[in-house]
């Protein structure tokens, strides 16, 4: 089981990627079928990406912050139906187990075209994806192996790779910091080459009492654990919404590399950070 008890004020890097070669350390469900045809409706509407899907998963469980996650994903089906996206579109997935989980993921698009994006209504932590904390079970990224010695769950390593365009994590501290190239956010985006982006937590989160929004939450104690535990005496504050993007840039003639950008979400591009390149051939 995952533990639940245990900005950023980082300067802009700039990498010379002419000079690194490096090899990387280690290469949700909602589920909804977001854009396909236009919706069936191509004189009023444009799809320019050709995108095939949007998927979500959920999981069924009361939290005394912020009630069922099953509500929240009725709330963004409802968003989603009044946007014009046709229901036919959308498929939503309660999910209780690693193994179902790992299966229904395996289902969603290998078509040509990429999935529009897939939200994760699920717990979390740095080290993995929460599916149910009472059962253990946990997607785990290798972080949470290499500290606990504990190889019994699945791994995000274990998923099948998807194009997708973008990955929305609903869950606290899944792009912590702290551990900005171990986290959930940043294994999603290794292991899954084909992702273009991951939007994660850097703290624990809620949704607005009024609005229903997704904000950080009042009390930090889930985050600050975190924080502590990589950086003793650390008063950093929480920075919340952390985009992770991949960049894909040409090399000379016959060599490609992407880099993996963070930054705040809702900041200029510009500003991001880029943690661990990969050039290819």
């Amino acid at each position: 089981m995952i533990d639940t008890n245990i900005s950023c004020g980082y300067t802009v890097k700039y990498v010379n990627i002419t000079i690194i070669y490096i090899h990387i350390r280690r290469p949700y469900i909602i589920v909804v079928q977001l854009l396909r045809d236009c919706n069936g409706n191509p004189v009023n509407m444009i799809d320019p990406w050709g995108l095939e899907a949007y998927y979500i998963f959920y999981n069924d469980i009361n939290d005394p912050y912020n009630g069922c996650l099953k509500d929240r994903v009725e709330k963004e089906y409802n968003a989603l139906i009044k946007s014009g996206v046709s229901k036919d579109d959308i498929y939503i997935m309660m999910i209780t187990t690693e193994k179902q989980f790992l299966e229904e993921w395996a289902k969603m698009s290998n078509g040509d075209n990429p999935i529009l994006g897939v939200a994760l209504y699920l717990h979390s932590s740095p080290r993995g994806i929460i599916i149910n904390a009472d059962t253990g079970q946990s997607i785990v990224t290798q972080m949470y192996v290499d500290d606990t010695g504990d190889t019994s769950h699945k791994m995000i390593s274990d998923l099948a790779q998807k194009r997708i365009l973008e990955i929305n994590l609903y869950g606290c501290n899944t792009a912590h910091l702290d551990y900005y190239d171990r986290n959930v956010a940043y294994e999603l985006m290794y292991y899954q080459p084909q992702v273009n982006r991951v939007v994660g937590w850097d703290g624990s989160m809620r949704w607005g009492f009024f609005d229903g929004k997704p904000k950080l939450a009042s009390s930090q104690d889930y985050f600050n654990s975190w924080r502590d535990a990589a950086d003793p005496g650390s008063k950093r504050k929480p920075q919340g919404r952390i985009v992770y993007e991949r960049q894909w840039v040409t090399y000379g003639d016959n060599w490609y590399y992407w880099e993996i950008t963070v930054r705040k979400h809702g900041t200029n591009p510009n500003t991001a950070w880029i943690i661990n390149p990969a050039i290819y051939r």
